[in-house]
């Protein structure tokens, strides 16, 4: 969850449904799930949906979102273990300009 609000933030509402090709309307199903699976079988898909919005990724992003997005849950960082990541140290929250 913590990876699509990340997601979602950075790339704008319906992101994954976007990357994934589902309508707006879609909802939770197996079929979604095995979807999501094959989709995140190989994160050269995830580095491509986000250079196309962000333009070149910062690989300290990538690697918090490589985190979040794992498919096994023992594997699949928390949101405590992300917000400790240094893509998010390394920006001013503070700032409305953060992103920039």
């Amino acid at each position: 969850a913590t990876g699509v609000v990340a997601l979602e933030m950075l790339c704008g509402f319906g992101k994954l449904n976007r990357m994934l090709n589902w309508s707006p309307n879609s909802k939770p199903s197996p079929e979604r799930s095995n979807e999501l699976h094959e989709y995140f079988k190989d994160f050269d898909n995830l580095y491509a949906a986000l250079s196309d919005d962000l333009g070149v990724s910062d690989n300290y992003l990538m690697d918090m979102l490589v985190g979040m997005f794992q498919l096994e849950c023992k594997h699949r960082c928390t949101a405590r273990e992300a917000a400790k990541c240094q893509w998010l140290k390394s920006r001013d929250c503070t700032t409305p300009t953060m992103l920039s």
